[in-house]
């Protein structure tokens, strides 16, 4: 376009140069002159409601009406909050409108204090609105002025009204260490003019997880409880501990499959930092557990403990291992030196529990085949017994000898369970046994 093409009659609210409108120091008396039935809805706003005299009349680039600012648009914050999965990310929601009906885009910026330094937010979709542009639902740019509404056909569009738009702020992005109150300022814009005065949105901000938590340990136990102590965590927006517990270790840690959770719905103590104990009442005599402690915050940051492993719930317990690689003489509670066969295992236990105070586990550890009978005879009771199982996951097989009865069983209150058992004669016990 040549000098003398570019030339409009000036306006104090704006003619457009060189691309861009700029404000006049003063106003043409061509403006809002023209023959008043002659159409003017080309014309911006403000047009004045009357074309322009001059080839510029009419047209987008008529200078504006004199006196009066071109209306903005309008950028409401409506909600704020972070989620609770530990992402950092804080869900946003914005209302947008203007008077003309036309397209906008929207800028985001946060800040540490209301009145301090903002930065242009790290925004991320998906991106919703109650109104999409004709190439789907606004675009977003975090490399644009303008986040929000960027693509010339994915604009937040205003022309049946106000329009919600909904995103997500990532502020683990913007601010890993946050920990406090922040301000999201919104700027709406369409593309001539912002709004007169910037929207601004307070939010609760964590991206911290909790700290100190340490040295989790079984303080005492019982035939029927666990007592576990720890070292309390240090955490602002504390929700509460989670402990989980159970006889495989690989559940435990991945809090799924064969454990337990124990949280402030079993003590409601756990509810608070402060807290350092916690007894766990369901749990099952001569089992063999592992434990985690996980202290979390409300938006779903999480520290987790040591692992507690290899403690046996009551006192009174003794193991007794069996492996097809193990030996004449094995050691009490040592799984790395195993009895060779489950008779062995069972022979070396006292012959009265009652006295002894004391209820045996014979555990199997791995699925291999036992040949010989498996004879129980000792004195025993409700409160001290025999139980005879495989270790969880295997499934060893007792091959008797000469077709004749793979198990006898003398003793009253015992248990033998998780074994396959070749032959025809299974086993002969009197009617005391518990057998599984």
């Amino acid at each position: 376009m040549s000098p003398v093409s570019d030339l409009h009659p000036q306006s104090t609210t704006g003619s457009f140069h060189g691309g861009a409108w700029t404000a006049d120091a003063g106003d043409s008396p061509a403006i809002d002159a023209g023959d008043p039935n002659d159409a003017f809805v080309s014309e911006t706003d403000p047009n004045g409601g009357r074309i322009n005299i001059g080839a510029w009349g009419n047209t987008v680039q008529a200078s504006r009406t004199m006196g009066t600012a071109a209306p903005a648009p309008v950028g409401a914050a409506a909600s704020a909050a972070q989620s609770t999965d530990g992402t950092g990310n804080v869900a946003v929601s914005i209302e947008v409108n203007h008077s003309t009906g036309g397209d906008t885009q929207a800028r985001i910026e946060w800040s540490d204090a209301e009145n301090g330094t903002y930065q242009v937010a790290t925004l991320a979709g998906p991106v919703t609105a109650d109104a999409d542009d004709s190439g789907g639902p606004p675009g977003l740019d975090n490399g644009a002025a303008y986040q929000l509404g960027a693509g010339d056909d994915t604009r937040i569009v205003t022309a049946d009204g106000s329009n919600t738009v909904s995103f997500t702020w990532a502020s683990a992005s913007d601010v890993p260490t946050a920990d406090g109150t922040y301000w999201l300022r919104l700027t709406v814009t369409d593309g001539d003019t912002d709004q007169t005065t910037p929207a601004m949105q307070q939010v609760a901000v964590d991206n911290i997880a909790p700290a100190g938590l340490a040295d989790l340990t079984v303080a005492d136990l019982s035939g029927t409880s666990l007592t576990f102590s720890w070292t309390a965590a240090r955490e602002t927006n504390f929700d509460g501990y989670d402990l989980w517990y159970g006889p495989n270790q690989g559940d435990v840690e991945g809090r799924t499959g064969s454990a337990a959770a124990w949280t402030e719905e079993e003590d409601e103590a756990l509810a608070t930092a402060a807290k350092s104990t916690t007894t766990v009442t369901e749990v099952e005599r001569g089992t063999q557990y592992f434990a985690k402690l996980w202290a979390i915050d409300i938006t779903g940051h999480e520290l987790g403990s040591s692992l507690a492993s290899s403690f046996t719930a009551g006192r009174d317990t003794v193991f007794h291992y069996v492996a097809t690689t193990g030996i004449n003489n094995g050691t009490e509670g040592d799984r790395s030196d195993p009895w060779s066969t489950i008779q062995r295992a069972i022979n070396a236990i006292p012959g009265n529990l009652v006295t002894q105070e004391t209820y045996y586990v014979v555990e199997v550890l791995d699925s291999g085949r036992y040949e010989g009978k498996v004879a129980i005879n000792r004195t025993a009771n409700q409160s001290y017994s025999i139980t005879v199982r495989p270790a969880a996951g295997q499934t060893p097989t007792i091959v008797p000898p000469n077709n004749k009865d793979a198990v006898l069983i003398k003793t009253a209150y015992a248990t033998l369970t998780g074994f396959r058992i070749e032959g025809p004669r299974k086993w002969a016990s009197p009617s005391m046994v518990k057998m599984g």
